[in-house]
């Protein structure tokens, strides 16, 4: 886990304080906002304090007891409404206004870090080069350096609120980070993702081909929980989407699209309390996406349970009456028939990045003789 610890102030360093014509504090008006509207589409998640997306006020209660810094990981979509209000200087141009002025007020109130770090590194993965990353890494900063409280709360309020601006192209260039690195964690989902792309572009039946994804996963992967839950469930679940671009014609954005899925997954894998030093940090994410946030409610949400096999019944009880008791049978007989893989902290990056290699290949000779 990349720890990045982003934008860092309070909101005492600035003390403003706004009335309505009563002398009511505007405040109480966020406050409600925040506690009434704020998570219904946004949603912010952890696999102990936060499975369905929303902190209650004893989840508060024990993150703050936990002593660590708390960091708030935005995903792509969240990190790309607040670029708009950078390049344009006016939160107007964020496709929710109040919600992302809210976001930041409740960041800031509770004295959270915010982490664009793996945002950035997405894009960058796409871009194939550090200058995208390195740049927006600047408008980031530049926002946080230039942008005070009182501008945030007041354009909660009022439309039009404008504060400097910069664009992409004036961003700085300078490589300060290097994003491109992979690891085995992102390339064994990177994995995944190929050979579930190479099913579903398959001419097996449907139920072929969900036995041919566990059959893979079970044989071939190094099991994430995150990873095995999104493949499982769309095939089963309703409202589950494929990976990005699995069925555009140009075979390039078939890829880009694998490994923006892969991404996406990975943002809710790495919050795993046991992935980072969790006796000083927790991590959180927020996003938009709704079908991640229910793939990971689905990994995270052990009531009820008190086996394995309990889990993988559940992920195939959205199935289809008809079907289901055949994918529970199949799910059931792969994961027993699962051998320990010999990967370790030594040679994880290699059998992670010669599986990439297999299956980009094994996928490429079917989209090419498509």
């Amino acid at each position: 886990m990349e720890v990045w610890h982003g934008a860092d102030f309070e909101l005492s360093r600035h003390a403003y304080v706004y009335f309505d014509r009563e002398g009511k504090s505007l405040m109480n008006e966020i406050k409600q906002y925040i506690e009434e509207n704020l998570f219904k589409t946004l949603y912010v998640l952890h696999p102990e304090y936060s499975i369905s997306g929303k902190l209650n006020e004893q989840a508060y209660r024990d993150i703050k007891e936990l002593g660590t810094q708390v960091i708030i990981n935005v995903d792509r979509n969240v990190l790309s409404d607040l670029f708009m209000a950078i390049k344009n200087g006016c939160f107007d141009a964020c496709k929710n206004r109040k919600e992302t002025t809210a976001f930041l007020l409740w960041i800031i109130k509770n004295n959270f870090g915010l982490s664009p770090y793996d945002a950035i590194k997405e894009q960058a993965f796409i871009e194939v080069h550090n200058k995208s990353g390195n740049k927006e890494i600047d408008l980031f900063n530049f926002f946080f350096d230039y942008v005070t409280p009182d501008v945030i709360i007041h354009a909660f309020y009022e439309e039009n609120v404008r504060f400097q601006s910069r664009t992409f192209q004036d961003a700085s260039e300078e490589e300060n980070y290097d994003f491109l690195p992979d690891n085995a964690d992102f390339l064994f989902l990177y994995a995944s993702i190929l050979h579930l792309v190479f099913e579903l572009r398959s001419d097996k039946l449907y139920d072929e081909q969900f036995e041919s994804m566990v059959k893979w996963y079970f044989e071939e992967c190094l099991i994430s929980q995150v990873g095995l839950t999104y493949c499982i469930l769309l095939f089963t679940k309703d409202g589950i989407t494929r990976p990005h671009n699995y069925m555009n014609k140009n075979n390039k954005k078939v890829i880009h699209g694998c490994k923006n899925e892969a991404m996406d997954i990975y943002y809710f894998q790495e919050i795993d309390p046991r992935r980072y030093q969790s006796d000083k940090y927790t991590f959180l994410v927020a996003t938009h996406d709704s079908v991640m946030r229910d793939v990971f409610e689905n990994a995270f949400d052990f009531t009820g349970m008190s086996s394995k096999d309990d889990f993988l019944i559940k992920l195939c009880s959205y199935a289809p009456e008809v079907k289901r008791n055949k994918y529970i049978e199949i799910v059931l007989r792969e994961s027993h028939n699962h051998k320990k893989t010999k990967v370790n902290s030594y040679n994880a990056y290699d059998i992670a990045r010669k599986l990439c290699d297999q299956e980009e290949v094994r996928l490429m000779k079917l989209l090419e003789n498509r």
